[in-house]
This record gives structure tokens, sequence and C-alpha cells, in this order.
């Protein structure tokens, strides 16, 4: 590898920034939703993103498309 030390460890010591912990935190609440359903997503993301907003999670039916 052509990386030196200070970037490696840098880059192993990182922690996660907000908007990866928003999206695994919004993956999991579509996972909910999706199993609550028993295994279907019915109306799409749509649903999803009002079942979102019921819970007080701000994202856009596109965004929600996306991570389905």
């Amino acid at each position: 590898m052509n990386v030196s030390q200070s970037v490696y460890y840098k880059w192993l010591h990182a922690e996660t920034s907000q908007q990866e912990q928003h999206k695994a935190f919004v993956l999991e609440r579509i996972t909910y939703h999706y199993h609550d359903n028993l295994g279907r997503y019915s109306n799409g993301s749509p649903k999803i993103s009002y079942m979102l907003s019921l819970e007080g999670i701000k994202t856009c039916e596109r965004t929600n498309s996306t991570y389905m």
C-alpha cells in the first residue's frame, strides 16, 4: 500500500459522521417498518416516508426509495 502511517491511523480511528449515523438510523427504521408490514413495502416509499414522519424523522421520498 502507498499510504503513510499517519493517514492510515487517522482513518482507522476516525469517528462516523452525523450523516452516516443518520443514514444508519433511517435504514434501521425502514427495516423495522418493512418487517412490521409482513415483509412488504405495500405502497413503497410514500408510505415509508409517512411512517417515518409520524416518528418525527425528516426524510424525503426519494431518499427513502434510494435506501430501500
